[in-house]
C-alpha cells in the first residue's frame, strides 16, 4: 500500500458502489479451497461522497478527553491518513512538538456516534517514518523481584535502537550505552500503535494517556497494527477518537517501561456499529488470524478475568455456544497474552484462532471454508455464491456495510 503523506488538505473520492465476483483462497485444515465470492459494498454518506482526508497535527493532546476541540470530524466509511509523534513528543524529524507522556493524535469526532455504539477502527496501515527508536535500560517493578529491582537508580536512561525499514530488523545503536554481548543482535520490526481509545466516562470525561480501561487508551497490544480492527465502546456523543505512542517493537508486557519509542505513519477508515446490535464493555481486536478480547485490571487476575469473559461474550453471541460448549472450546484453545504491566493497570488479551472457529460450522469442506471467510470481520457483508449459509449473525453497520477480502494469512 502507497501511503497518502499527510499534507494538511482534504481529497474526497466519489462514493462506490461495487458488484464484482473475485476469488477468495481460504485455508482450512491445512487445504487450500477456492471460493468465489461477491462482495456488495455501497459506501456513502449525505453529501453522497466518502472522505480521505490527510490530516497533519499541529497539536496533541496529554489525556483521552472531550474536553479538547475536534481536530476533525468524520463520518462512518471515511478514510484519513495522519502522524503520531513518540511517546517524548518528538515528530519524524527530531523536533520537540509535545511534552511527554504518550502525546496523542486527535481528537476525531465520529458523525452520528452515540453513547453504547461501538466504533470500528479498520487500521490501513501503521508504519515508520524515521529511522531510529529509543527504550529504557529498566525493568518494571511487576517485572522483577526487588532483589533486582534494587539495581537500578532512579533516573533511568533511554536507549537509542536503529530501525531498517529496508531490512525489517532493528538493534541497539547507542553511543552512551555498549553492549558487547548484543552485537549480533537483530529483532524483526512490528510497528504497531500503543494507544488507540475514545473519551472515556468518568467525573471530568477525560484521562491521562498512560491509562487504558473501557474506552481503550493504553493499549500497548503487538496486534494494535497494520490490518487490525479495533471495536471500541463509545461513551460520549462523537467518540472523540485519539490515536498515539508508535512502537516500533516491544516485548509481551513492555517491561522496560517504554517499547522501543518512536514516531509514525497512521492510515485507517471509520465504521459505526449502533447499540441495538452490539454493545461492548471492554475494547477488542481482530485480524486474520485471531479474534482478540482485551481486559484490564489493577491485578492480572482481574484483567484476565476480564478478558475472558469478553471472549466468552463474543463466542456466546457471534458463534451460538452455550455456557457449556464454551467451556469445552475455551478450554482447549484459549490463548493469553500479556499486553501491559508497565501501568498502573494490567493489559490482558484473551484469544482465539480463527481457523478454530471454523470448525464450529457444518463440517462440510465448504461451509468449513464459508465460516472462515465470514469469521474475516463480524461487520462484514460477505455474500457466498454456492448454496452455503451459516447462522451466524451480522451486526448493523450505519451506512456503510464493509466489504472485506483477504487471502488468509496476508495482511490486509
Amino acid at each position: 500500500m502507497q501511503f497518502c503523506k499527510p499534507t494538511g488538505r482534504f481529497a474526497h473520492n466519489r462514493a462506490l458502489k461495487l458488484n464484482k465476483r473475485v476469488a477468495a483462497a481460504i485455508i482450512v485444515s491445512g487445504k487450500a479451497w477456492i471460493l468465489t465470492t461477491s462482495l456488495f459494498f455501497t459506501g456513502f454518506v449525505s453529501s453522497g461522497q466518502n472522505m480521505r482526508a490527510t490530516f497533519t497535527p499541529t497539536t496533541f493532546s496529554p489525556a483521552f478527553t472531550v474536553n479538547r476541540a475536534p481536530a476533525l470530524t468524520i463520518r462512518p466509511g471515511d478514510t484519513v491518513c495522519t502522524e503520531t509523534i513518540d511517546a517524548m513528543g518528538f515528530d519524524q524529524k527530531g523536533v520537540r512538538r509535545a511534552k511527554g507522556g504518550n502525546p496523542l493524535t486527535g481528537p476525531f469526532l465520529i458523525d452520528g456516534a452515540m453513547p453504547g455504539d461501538v466504533l470500528v477502527v479498520r487500521l490501513l496501515n501503521v508504519s515508520l517514518n524515521r529511522d531510529y527508536a529509543y527504550t529504557s535500560e529498566y525493568f518494571v517493578s511487576r517485572s522483577m523481584p526487588a532483589e533486582i529491582m534494587k539495581n537500578f537508580k532512579r533516573r533511568v536512561p533511554l536507549v537509542k535502537w536503529k530501525l531498517d525499514k529496508k531490512t525489517g530488523f532493528a538493534w541497539p545503536d547507542s553511543v552512551a550505552s555498549k553492549y558487547p554481548h548484543l552485537s549480533n543482535i537483530k529483532i524483526p520490526l512490528n510497528p504497531f500503535l500503543g494507544c488507540i481509545g475514545v473519551a472515556p466516562d468518568n467525573g471530568k470525561n477525560e484521562i491521562l494517556s498512560f491509562f487504558q480501561g473501557p474506552f481503550g487508551g493504553n493499549l500497548d497490544y503487538t496486534r494494535t497494527r497494520s490490518g487490525s480492527i479495533v471495536y471500541i465502546p463509545v461513551f460520549h456523543e462523537g467518540a472523540y477518537l485519539y490515536l498515539g505512542d508508535g512502537h516500533a517493537l516491544q516485548g509481551e508486557g513492555e517491561i522496560a517501561g517504554n517499547a522501543l519509542e518512536t514516531s509514525m505513519d497512521v492510515e485507517f477508515s471509520m465504521q459505526l456499529i449502533k447499540k441495538d446490535s452490539l454493545t461492548l464493555q471492554y475494547p477488542r481486536v481482530e485480524d486474520d488470524e485471531y479474534l482478540m478480547a482485551l481486559g484490564t485490571a489493577k491485578t492480572t487476575d482481574g484483567a484476565l478475568a476480564i478478558a475472558s469473559k469478553n471472549l466468552l461474550d463474543w463466542l456466546q453471541r457471534d458463534f451460538h455456544l452455550t455456557l457449556s460448549e464454551a467451556t469445552q472450546l475455551m478450554s482447549t484453545s484459549i490463548e493469553y497474552s500479556v499486553a501491559e504491566i508497565a501501568d498502573p493497570n494490567v493489559m490482558m488479551v484473551a484469544r482465539i484462532r480463527k481457523k478454530t472457529l471454523a470448525m464450529l460450522y457444518s463440517d462440510t469442506a465448504a461451509n468449513r471454508a464459508n465460516a472462515l471467510a465470514t469469521a474475516i470481520s463480524p461487520v462484514a457483508s460477505i455474500r457466498i455464491s454456492s448454496k452455503v449459509t451459516t447462522s451466524r449473525s451480522v451486526p448493523r453497520v450505519v451506512n456503510h456495510p464493509v466489504a472485506i477480502s483477504r487471502q488468509a494469512g496476508s495482511p490486509a
